[in-house]
């Protein structure tokens, strides 16, 4: 896949699946207009697309402007892509395609813009693409295990909030849902826990719905409004069924593309829904403010953490780093002193700087979620060098 370079096609196009893979960028006329004016209208405009992600992330978060989401799920496809490349070579054996899985991950995108936090100094994309892959492979686990159980095994997994959670989702009344709660522990208690545990469970016969549905008028009087319906054991079958059901797609939402047809609108799709206004000065502050507290940000929290990792080396660790370091000794002066063979010093400091740069690369992915790939390492190798040199001062801070 050809990624893109340009700030106009980063923030307007789109992938275009042909045959399961990358077919084509396809771009839109309006966001690409959007985003050219946008271009031409603020006046020192940056050029950094990660700068940009932030101007529309922080109109996204302030509901300003709609078209915002759109230039975002424009800019988060090839983090998108990326993830779903990945899931795509780990999984086997399911009914999944690499398209479906693409799918499955940009419609988290709207969830995933909403968790990145701006004033941690990560990435967006890097953020993102690790965010599309825990997604997509959290989603698959859920419907892998809601498509393993029957309706009724599912309905044992459910607890009471989230049955309460479900039904909510599913737009249901207070009373409904007191009903249904209800009704649901009363299959528990009659059903469910006399029931060896198993993914197959097999539904309750109609004696077992009627002990079910007895004891739900029963309780019913002493725990609902007097108002509550009276339940039938084909009502309760009913509702239980209709918990199953929510419960399936609470846990497995359907995939909706942004090219949907609008409900009640006889044409237009949701990426016509492109209305609003701009605040210009945003983007010029973002730019302002971005690079400093980005370097602030980020060098603190680097710094913190390489002298943390130094601390936890050996204390023959800390005395070569410091031989090498801060006495700026040669490699032959050291097995000198620590009276070992020049070889021996040599596979040391290397074996030394391997560790300390692999805690840094895990550190940087869990800490900052950035997704670390080669040349950010041999960028953080670099960096890790000029740190020690100028902790131990073999440097001058000034430098």
């Amino acid at each position: 896949m050809r990624n893109r370079q340009e700030l106009v096609e980063l923030f307007s196009t789109f992938i275009q699946l042909e045959a399961d893979r990358f077919g084509r960028w396809l771009s839109d006329p309006r966001l690409q207009k959007s985003m050219s004016n946008r271009l031409s209208a603020i006046k020192k405009a940056s050029d950094s697309e990660h700068v940009w992600g932030l101007y529309w992330l922080q109109l996204f978060n302030e509901k300003k402007l709609e078209r915002a989401k759109e230039h975002l799920f424009a800019y988060l496809q090839e983090p998108c892509f990326y993830a779903a490349q990945k899931i795509s070579s780990h999984v086997r054996n399911t009914q999944y395609g690499f398209s479906d899985y693409f799918q499955l991950g940009i419609a988290e995108a709207p969830e995933i813009l909403k968790s990145f936090q701006m004033d941690k100094g990560a990435r967006l994309k890097g953020f993102a693409q690790l965010a599309f892959f825990t997604r997509i492979r959290d989603h698959l686990r859920r419907h892998q295990q809601a498509d393993l159980c029957t309706d009724w095994a599912l309905l044992r997994k459910l607890t009471r909030k989230r049955v309460k959670d479900v039904l909510e989702t599913a737009g249901e009344s207070p009373q409904t849902i007191d009903e249904y709660q209800l009704a649901w522990s009363c299959f528990q208690a009659l059903y469910v826990t006399a029931q060896v545990g198993n993914k197959k469970l097999p539904e309750p016969d109609q004696k077992q719905w009627e002990a079910i549905a007895h004891l739900y008028n029963t309780e019913r009087l002493n725990q609902l409004d007097p108002s509550s319906t009276v339940a039938t054991p084909d009502t309760i079958r009913q509702w239980m069924k209709t918990c199953a059901e929510e419960a399936r797609r609470y846990l497995y939402p359907p995939i909706m593309s942004l090219n949907t047809s609008r409900p009640n609108q006889e044409s237009g799709e949701w990426l016509d829904n492109l209305v609003g206004t701009e605040d210009e000065s945003l983007l010029s502050e973002i730019v302002a403010q971005e690079e400093m507290d980005e370097w602030r940000s980020r060098t603190s929290q680097l710094m913190g953490q390489l002298t943390s990792l130094l601390e936890q080396l050996a204390e023959s660790e800390q005395t070569l780093l410091d031989l090498c370091y801060r006495q700026n000794l040669k490699q032959k002066d050291m097995a000198q002193q620590l009276d070992i063979p020049q070889y021996k010093v040599s596979r040391q400091l290397s074996r030394v700087r391997k560790k300390l740069l692999k805690e840094l690369v895990i550190w940087a992915e869990e800490a900052l979620h950035i997704a670390v790939e080669s040349n950010l390492v041999k960028d953080m190798d670099s960096v890790l060098e000029d740190w020690l040199r100028f902790h131990y001062g073999a440097i001058d801070s000034a430098d």
